[in-house]
């Protein structure tokens, strides 16, 4: 791993000496006697090949001579300008000249307002808004709004957004100045959009702390029974990793799911997964924007330890009435998006289901029926978005954003056996034996916001938010086994019902401000309270048994309160920082938790191609994500920090860089380090929910690795690979005999290949290729035996041995596969446009397991019935046909 690092240094080092040579030392030779300034520009621009911009209305009057005789352009342009009023910048290999402002006398205003989508009036988050002449910018916020600060005098005006035609004005400022505009999505069908990790057109716009997930890609490249799905996109980035095919969520930079604060229009959501993985809760067809954070948590972000997922729904079009109406193998979607009041007011209502349930019944039935058993398999679930806004006026906005999803488990086997055996006095026996098991989860995510956005001023924004989150989880199973001798009348049974529930709710008031102070500084400050009520747990037995007896812990009342200051600031032209600090106060139980949470992020600007950042982040956790590991498929509670349990922290530090090649590749690699501290843990043995409080361990985590990620952005082909190097790795003192032990997604290599081919403007090619080191597990050697009275010798049996060896000693087969999808698209008339994907998901049907299962057998030994346990490998999804068509209204 140390030799691997030492690579990226010296290619990095190789590259950066490259763009020193730069275009301001090309050598200029040229004599120009007495001609007009424009006649003298354009000279350099054909006999030279220099590339200047300007516009002829600010150039000087009158006669100029020059002669330069092989001087460095460095030279040249400040002989060129010593007796003009004009000044430049250089924009990449453009030399724009602009008039000079005075900075001693200048007067600064302030150009305000919102960017939407001309054709849907949605705000455009990210937007870039810059000024050629003063070369000074901004981004609008997650709402659409931007603020700049510009002197008096002329402005070239540019609004960029990727995906949409850019818009240029140029302007006199003289006051403050309210700008709202539209901009014009690409009449471009195939435009595809590969997100750097900056998504600024210009790199002083805005800090590199995270990567933008493209709708445009995940709708192209292949899915799963061809349900396009934001998170699985974010399985191709550097430092994500997850379960066989999606199982068990985000797995990122050593941290498990529950390290990972999911907001949905600002709000927590504590489950984000449907089918075990499979799907994410979020519909494509309302998500607006998705972001990723892995490092460099800017301060208004708290909670948890390893990273920040925003998501945004859309707002509903405020032209014209809308929607869209989909199906693929496993779902189908419609939503429709309207005006209540033109321009003022709208809504979008969006629903999925799935109808799994149609083909996995019937498919299950006669999957057992192969194996000897009856029963069937039933799993179905649906989402439902909903958002309503209105615009008072151009400083008073209300937004009401409503999400509910629902999954519903089932799985029912029965068997049938007759084991025949002598006993010792020779007779022959026919055991009888029956067994019925079944299970099934019920999980429900409730999600809800109302937001009143306010402009104090034109420097000044705020948002105000109440928020609603409820998440309840509900498992039962029914065991029933029993083993009948007739001859003998000999009965020998065992009976198992139980109910499991648990919960959370998440009641929260929030107040964030925006002040940009300056073209150069920008500030964020908040206040934010939650009330949280857990339910860790109740298990309900309808016939107990020893070990297995009916319980309810205590629900758990808490109380967050959080405030934040963050800054945002530029220093030259070359540097930029964003610094802050996160307070929060946990009260439970008459005790309180106090946490300060500095965060530092540095970007460095030697060259317009490269970008250099640091940063450090304290990150502090008051809920714990605990999980039962045994050793099929985990179950998870949400428990808080108490009067007894610390919360948990990390600290975060991240070396990145980010080189653009040229106007097409794309370069970035970071390197990272994060220390973790009391993270819970159950204690060896334990298999259920019960006092948890007294059956957990608090234990230390370190992860640390380096990623690579090169971008195609531009032509046919656009794509990336992305590359991570990484060790994850725990530590508890009542463990594993307090030794280190991998992490169980402690992936030492993964590689994500991802490639869109544009085959003609209405056809699309693209495929996906993953390989990951196999993850890590722990499988105890178990030894059973069977009592059957009168038969077995000794009549006490054989007591149950485990051994279960070092924690996570196991490594999983390591996990490949490849997707491929043709994605087409045509628009009949200006009202309707119709896609069509035909893919194929895992080509060459790689037995991935997604999990070692424990299964009994009774078997005759001897004329001994004895009971045998073997490790079964569970496959999730083998090769499928990925199909799905969409149309748009």
């Amino acid at each position: 791993m140390k030799k691997s690092l030492i690579v990226l240094l010296v290619f990095s080092c190789s590259l950066w000496s490259l763009e020193a040579q730069s275009v301001l030392d090309k050598r200029i030779s040229l004599q120009i006697v007495e001609q007009p300034f424009e006649e003298v520009l354009y000279q350099l621009i054909d006999q030279e090949g220099v590339k200047f911009s300007f516009r002829n209305d600010i150039l000087p009057e009158g006669l100029f001579s020059f002669d330069f005789d092989n001087k460095p352009l460095r030279t040249v342009i400040p002989e060129l300008l010593a007796t003009t009023h004009l000044g430049y910048r250089l924009i990449g290999e453009q030399i724009l000249l602009i008039p000079e402002v005075p900075e001693k006398v200048a007067t600064y205003y302030t150009i305000s307002g919102y960017i939407t989508d001309l054709e849907t009036g949605e705000s455009l988050i990210g937007t870039n808004v810059y000024d050629y002449y003063t070369q000074r910018g901004t981004v609008s916020n997650e709402y659409g709004f931007f603020s700049l600060q510009l002197p008096a005098g002329p402005a070239l005006l540019r609004l960029s957004y990727l995906g949409y035609e850019s818009y240029e004005e140029l302007l006199t400022i003289s006051g403050n100045l309210t700008m709202n505009k539209a901009l014009q999505g690409s009449v471009t069908l195939s435009e595809v959009v590969v997100y750097p990790r900056d998504t600024s057109a210009n790199p002083i716009a805005g800090l590199s702390t995270g990567q933008l997930i493209g709708l445009r890609e995940t709708e192209l490249l292949p899915s799963l029974a061809g349900e396009e799905d934001v998170i699985r996109t974010a399985f191709l980035l550097p430092g994500v990793t997850t379960g066989a095919d999606g199982a068990e969520g985000l797995q990122i930079r050593g941290g498990d799911a529950g390290q990972n604060l999911v907001l949905l229009d600002g709000v927590p959501v504590y489950y984000i997964n449907h089918a075990i993985g499979l799907f994410s809760i979020f519909n494509s067809d309302a998500v607006r924007s998705a972001q990723l954070l892995r490092a460099g948590f800017p301060a208004r972000y708290g909670g948890r330890l390893s990273s920040v997922l925003d998501i945004r729904m859309k707002e509903g079009n405020q032209q014209a009435l809308s929607g869209t109406a989909s199906a693929g193998l496993l779902t189908t979607r419609f939503t429709l998006e309207g005006p209540i009041l033109k321009d003022q007011s709208s809504f979008l209502v969006s629903g999925r289901w799935s109808f799994i349930h149609l083909l996995l019944k019937e498919q299950s039935r006669k999957f057992k029926a192969s194996r000897g058993n009856d029963g069937s398999t039933d799993y179905r679930f649906y989402d439902i978005n909903a958002k309503y806004n209105h615009t008072f006026s151009d400083r008073n906005r209300v937004f009401l954003s409503l999400y509910r999803g629902r999954d519903t488990y089932d799985d029912l086997t029965t068997s049938s056996n007759l084991l025949t055996l002598v006993s010792q006095g020779g007779d022959v026996l026919n055991y009888n034996f029956d067994q019925s098991y079944g299970e099934g989860l019920n999980w429900t995510n409730s999600v809800g916001s109302l937001r009143w956005n306010h402009l104090f001023s034109d420097q000044l924004f705020a948002n105000f938010s109440f928020t609603y989150s409820r998440l309840d989880q509900e498992s039962f199973y029914n065991l029933e086994d029993l083993l009948v001798e007739p001859s003998l009348n000999q009965r020998d049974s065992l009976l198992i019902r139980g109910l499991f529930r648990s919960g959370i709710q998440d009641l929260g008031l929030k107040a964030d401000w925006q002040f940009i102070a300056s073209p150069r500084f920008e500030y964020r400050f908040g206040i934010g309270a939650n009330r949280r009520i857990f339910q860790p747990g109740a298990l309900i037995v309808d016939q107990p048994i020893p070990g297995e007896e009916p319980f309810a812990n205590n629900t758990i009342n808490t109380t967050e309160l959080s405030t934040y200051l963050e800054g945002k600031g530029k220093m030259g032209s070359d540097w930029e920082w964003n610094t802050g600090v996160h307070l929060a106060w946990w009260y439970v139980r008459s005790k309180g938790h106090p946490s300060i949470q500095p965060r530092l992020s540095i970007n460095y600007f030697p060259y317009p191609r490269w970008t250099f950042s640091a940063s450090v982040s304290r990150m502090v956790q008051n809920l714990h994500f605990l999980r039962n590991t045994t050793v099929n498929l985990p179950t998870e509670i949400w428990v808080p920090s108490t009067d007894q349990i610390k919360p948990a922290g990390a600290w975060m530090g991240n070396l990145g860089y980010q080189f653009k090649i040229n106007t097409s590749w794309e370069l970035q690699g970071d390197i990272y380090y994060k220390k973790m501290e009391r993270m819970l843990s159950f204690l060896e043995g334990v298999e259920g929910f019960e006092n948890w409080e007294e059956n957990v361990t608090a234990g230390q985590g370190e992860a640390y690795g380096a990623e690579w990620q090169l971008r195609k952005v531009k032509g046919k082909l656009k794509g990336w690979v992305s590359y991570t190097l990484s060790k994850s790795e725990r530590q508890f003192d009542e463990l594993n005999l307090g030794r280190v032990y991998p992490f169980r997604y402690d992936r030492r290599h993964n590689l994500q290949l991802a490639a869109i081919y544009q085959l003609s403007p209405a056809c699309h090619f693209s495929a996906n290729w993953g390989y990951a080191s196999g993850f890590a597990l722990t499988l105890p050697l178990v030894k059973f035996t069977s009592i059957v009275p009168g038969v077995i010798i000794p009549p006490s049996g054989i007591p149950i041995a485990l051994d279960p060896g070092s924690k996570n000693n196991i490594r999983m087969p390591a996990y490949h596969r490849l997707d491929i999808n043709f994605h087409f698209e045509w628009q009949q008339n200006k009202r309707y446009r119709q896609e069509l994907n035909l893919g194929i998901y895992n080509l060459y049907n790689r037995n991935n397991p997604l999990y070692y299962d424990i299964r009994r057998f009774l078997v005759n030994q001897q004329n001994t019935l004895s009971t045998r346990y073997n490790f079964v490998e569970v496959q999730l999804a083998p090769i499928l046909p990925s199909i799905s068509y969409k149309i748009t209204f």
